[in-house]
């Protein structure tokens, strides 16, 4: 067992006021005593270092929020500024293209169909093949996604 001190020994000891010990006192600080003017002094050094971690997870959750609201306001200035893009419509966008190239070799065979039955020389049909796939890549390639800028009301609708 610590040492019991009254008030304002208390007071001394913690280097605080009379009217904070009394705080202290209606808010739960252990005292010995049914009047709060006798304390053990380890008992309160407890309750202060309990009441200071408490203090601290509060602390911590300020931060975690303040954090989070600063990472949404610069994830709105991206989209305002038109570095961000929709998922949505990068989806869309990049399905358009997969249609695209399909369409476009899949109708390679009936392009290059009756030239190559012409031929009976294997490196003129790999030359001919080669060529019609060069094409088809590089009209893919010119023909860049269309993706529509996110709008900061999407992103807010998105949420």
């Amino acid at each position: 067992m610590a040492e019991l001190v009254n008030r304002k020994e208390l007071s001394l000891m913690l280097g605080k006021s009379g009217k904070t010990i009394s705080l202290w006192n209606k808010e739960g600080m252990p005292s010995e005593n049914d009047e709060g003017r006798l304390f053990d002094s380890a008992k309160v050094f407890d309750w202060i270092m309990h009441r200071s971690r408490k203090a601290g997870d509060v602390s911590e959750e300020r931060a975690r929020l303040l954090k989070a609201q600063a990472d949404l306001k610069e994830i709105e200035l991206r989209i305002i500024s038109g570095e961000s893009l929709n998922v949505n419509e990068v989806e869309k966008a990049w399905a358009d293209v997969a249609i695209h190239v399909r369409t476009r070799f899949s109708n390679l065979p009936s392009k290059v169909a009756l030239i190559l039955s012409q031929e009976s020389d294997p490196a003129k049909i790999q030359t001919i093949l080669l060529d019609e796939i060069t094409e088809c890549l590089s009209e893919i390639g010119e023909t860049p996604p269309k993706i529509k800028k996110a709008k900061y009301k999407d992103a807010k609708n998105n949420k």
